[in-house]
C-alpha cells in the first residue's frame, strides 16, 4: 500500500494594504513627520518578515479601531454623561387653580398670571449623574485604549513613539549623569 502524506495546502498570506500605514498612524495617534512614517514602515516590515499571518489581525485591530472612532465621533454630550435621572417641574395643575380669578377664569393678561400665580413662569429642571458607572463615551474609550494596546503588542517597534508623545508629569525628570 503506497501511502502518499496529503499535499499541504498553502495558506494565503496576508499584504498590507496601501491605507495601512496611515491608519496604524492615526490609530496610534503618531503625527505626521518623515521619521513617524519610516518607523511605521520598518514596524510593517518586521511583521511581514517575521510574522506575517499577524498582519490580518493588525488589519482587524486597525479595522475595530476606525469603526469605534466613528462611533465616538457621533456621540452626543447626553452619551458622554448619561444621567441617571432627569426632573422637569413646570406649570403644576395647584398652581393654575390658585391662579383663577374670582370668576373661576384663568387670567388673560401677562400681569394677572404674575401678580396671581408667578409659579407659572419657572420652570425647574434637575438631574442626577451617576458617580460610579461609566458612560456610553467612557466604554468605547476603554475599548479603543485595549484595541491601541493589542496594536503595541503586534508593532512593538512603536512603543516607543507612542510613549515620547504621551503627556509626562511635569514634576518628574530624567536624571543625567555630568
Amino acid at each position: 500500500m503506497d501511502e502518499t502524506p496529503p499535499a499541504s495546502v498553502p495558506t494565503p498570506q496576508a499584504a498590507w494594504s496601501p491605507g495601512d500605514n496611515e491608519a496604524i498612524r492615526q490609530a496610534l495617534a503618531l503625527p505626521l513627520s518623515e521619521p513617524v512614517l519610516l518607523a511605521i514602515e520598518a514596524a510593517m516590515a518586521a511583521v511581514a518578515q517575521l510574522q506575517p499571518t499577524a498582519i490580518a489581525a493588525v488589519q482587524q485591530c486597525l479595522q475595530d479601531i476606525a469603526a469605534l472612532d466613528q462611533r465616538l465621533a457621533a456621540l452626543t454630550p447626553e452619551q458622554w454623561q448619561q444621567p441617571l435621572e432627569v426632573q422637569r417641574k413646570g406649570a403644576v395643575p395647584e398652581a393654575l387653580s390658585s391662579a383663577l380669578t374670582t370668576d373661576g377664569e384663568l387670567p388673560v393678561r401677562k400681569a394677572d398670571v404674575i401678580e396671581y400665580a408667578t409659579e407659572l413662569l419657572l420652570e425647574e429642571s434637575t438631574t442626577r449623574f451617576a458617580a460610579d458607572s461609566l458612560s456610553v463615551g467612557e466604554v468605547l474609550l476603554a475599548q479603543r485604549k485595549r484595541l491601541e494596546q493589542a496594536l503595541l503588542l503586534m508593532l512593538p517597534s512603536l512603543v516607543s513613539w507612542r510613549e515620547r508623545l504621551q503627556p509626562r508629569d511635569p514634576f518628574t525628570a530624567v536624571m543625567a549623569r555630568s
